[in-house]
């Protein structure tokens, strides 16, 4: 475990792997967004605090760990992800099409 959060800080300072830009917690069993980072890729495609992110890719995102979320949510910088969003007070899921990670 320790050796995987070394490797994430590495990268990090490398530049070559970027997310989308979200503060999350896995909040009953889901990635659920605390906030998106100012002017990152998650706040210009609008999602918001309390979103739920149910799938990525079109996997199940469901009782997914904190390190399959970086895993998936990370890549080369420019690349897209799609993410669907469960929302209260939306009738459906929907998804964001135009996530770049950063």
């Amino acid at each position: 475990m320790m050796e995987i959060f070394f490797i994430l800080i590495k990268e990090i300072f490398k530049g070559k792997f970027q997310g989308i830009g979200i503060e999350f917690d896995i909040l009953d069993g889901f990635i659920t967004v605390i906030s998106p980072v100012p002017d990152s890729p998650s706040e210009i495609v609008g999602l918001m605090s309390g979103d739920k992110i149910i799938s990525i890719d079109g996997k199940d995102a469901y009782k997914i760990t904190k390190n399959e979320v970086f895993e998936q949510l990370r890549g080369k910088k420019g690349t897209k992800v799609v993410v669907t969003i469960s929302r209260i007070g939306s009738a459906k899921p929907f998804d964001v099409t135009d996530l770049n990670t950063l």
